[in-house]
């Protein structure tokens, strides 16, 4: 198969897994959590806010895991912290440091979740080849 082939079938993986999941995260998180309106609730985007964090909890799990999976081990730790750090970066410096180190902490830890289970697929997968 060639490369480049490749590359673009794990990103159109990766972006249809982020598509599927985003409003089943949505809605796990509304379930849990409670609404997220605050003051736009009386504009009706309550679920707007809703399914960005739930886009932005299926980014922070899937690119870990994806990139875990698919890409060589020399680049694939700088490939994560800078695809999962800078967002996270800009949310703590968007945003009250507390508060942003608040709201960044939970997706750290939905990010390690991701990475965890990409090597536990790829080790599994290592197992099963030999």
């Amino acid at each position: 198969m060639n490369k480049y082939l490749k590359y673009f079938l794990v990103v159109l993986l990766t972006l249809v897994l982020i598509t599927i999941f985003t409003p089943i995260f949505g809605i796990v998180y509304v379930n849990l959590f409670g609404n997220l309106g605050g003051g736009m609730d009386s504009l009706n985007w309550g679920n707007f806010w809703n399914i960005l964090v739930g886009l932005f909890i299926s980014y922070v799990l899937f690119i870990p895991l994806i990139v875990a999976v698919f890409v060589i081990k020399s680049i694939k730790y700088f490939l994560i912290l800078a695809l999962v750090g800078l967002p996270l970066l800009f949310i703590i410096l968007s945003s009250n440091l507390l508060t942003g180190i608040q709201l960044v902490l939970p997706f750290i830890g939905i990010a390690l979740v991701g990475w965890l289970i990409g090597e536990g697929i790829l080790l599994a997968y290592n197992k099963l080849k030999k």
